[in-house]
């Protein structure tokens, strides 16, 4: 056997040996043995792959024919070999990969699309989620590669869990982004709490529409003492200082809702673009998904 790594003749309880002779002198010797074969495998379809192993079996003592060896197929073979080599086909079972590697990969990236639909500012619900999809994927394809011989080109189940990471990790990426934009807008606008409009009467006003005298008296009082020029100016003056009073009141609240609102409108603003790239994002991701799908299975998947 030119391709065996290893090979042991079987000696429970006896040699297992079998000798037979037939009356035409014809000796018939078998021995049972146990051998490992080496097999040329490419697993850059795995686990899609199918492998086609060889047994060579050859003289020990000559490199020409094979003597004793009679080779029957359906076309006839003629000539002088020195070796016999027999081909096995394997391929692979699929089902098991299906449960453990496949379907898994396909929920948690579902899973890491619910953060599109959480609110802007449920912070901690939207990291969590990312954060514990991405370590249980990143978990599963190391599992899986460990029981894979290490090979110098990439596997098709390589390139399945490359790309769940990768759109896990996009997911991270993108709450990054509108939990940025909303913030920014925020902090650039400085906003504060609304200003708080005084409705309350002023203090003075009381002792403003009733004018006093030098004495103390009310204007009522004394205009009856004095002439009606005097009179005619108090209430001049009174009507004069109710304006300024009004002026005082109204127009620096204006002012101060004129800023508020400019603020909120910038704030407004923000949380409008950041809301639009969720609302993208729960149309793009699961489009692109489809996609890669798609095209994954046609160059893997379906048979040969």
């Amino acid at each position: 056997m030119a391709n065996s790594k290893w090979a042991a003749t079987h000696t429970v309880t006896r040699p297992n040996i079998l000798l037979w002779f037939y009356p035409n002198g014809t000796v018939l010797y078998t021995i049972r043995i146990t051998s490992t074969f080496a097999c040329q495998m490419d697993l850059r379809s795995y686990p899609f792959d199918t492998q086609r192993c060889f047994i060579q079996v050859g003289s020990y003592n000559s490199g020409h024919s094979l003597y004793g060896f009679i080779l029957i197929s359906v076309n006839q073979i003629r000539g002088n070999f020195s070796c016999l080599k027999m081909m096995f086909i394997f391929k692979r079972e699929f089902g098991y990969h299906l449960s453990q590697s496949y379907l898994p990969c396909v929920f948690l990236v579902i899973c890491s699309w619910v953060s599109f639909w959480l609110h802007i500012d449920a912070i901690p619900a939207r990291i969590s989620l990312g954060v514990t999809t991405f370590l249980t994927i990143y978990t599963q394809s190391s599992g899986v590669r460990v029981s894979l011989p290490p090979v110098s080109y990439t596997k098709a189940i390589d390139i399945w869990f490359n790309v769940h990471t990768i759109y896990i990790f996009l997911t991270l990426a993108e709450f990054a982004m509108v939990n940025y934009i909303s913030r920014h807008y925020e902090s650039s606008s400085g906003i504060a709490p609304p200003p708080q409009l005084t409705t309350e009467p002023n203090k003075y006003a009381h002792t403003q529409s009733k004018p006093q005298t030098e004495f103390g008296f009310d204007a009522i009082s004394a205009s009856v003492q004095t002439t009606d020029d005097v009179t005619t100016t108090g209430a001049q003056r009174r009507d004069q200082s109710n304006d300024d009073d009004e002026t005082t009141k109204v127009v620096a609240p204006r002012s101060l809702r004129h800023v508020w609102r400019r603020t909120v409108s910038v704030v407004i603003e923000g949380r409008r673009k950041a809301k639009t790239i969720d609302l993208v994002s729960r149309v793009l991701f699961p489009v692109s998904y489809l996609i890669f799908l798609t095209i994954y299975s046609i160059c893997y998947a379906l048979p040969e």
